[in-house]
């Protein structure tokens, strides 16, 4: 059986008890760090771990914005010019 993001094995923290552990004990450059990529490395003198984070969480980022959120856009302009062309043939 799969194991959830809930779900964890007997003694072993799951994802969000994990991420809230992390938030809750950590000093101030962890905790900003959830609002700006790589400031929690940058705080702890790891400039390249924060660059390559960084680098890839933006392109990341940079690639849903190209693909997923116009294909989205473009979905609902479609469906949206097809609603208004059935509607204006029910008048």
């Amino acid at each position: 059986m799969a194991k959830t993001a809930t779900q964890a094995m007997p003694g072993e923290k799951n994802f969000f008890q994990t991420f809230g552990e992390a938030f809750a004990k950590g000093d101030i450059f962890t905790k900003v760090s959830f609002l700006v990529w790589g400031l929690g490395y940058i705080g702890h003198g790891q400039l390249m771990k924060a660059l390559l984070v960084t680098l890839v969480e933006g392109l990341g980022f940079t690639s849903w914005h190209f693909t997923v959120r116009r294909t989205l856009l473009n979905s609902a302009r479609w469906a949206l010019s097809k609603w208004r062309w059935c509607s204006t043939l029910r008048r």
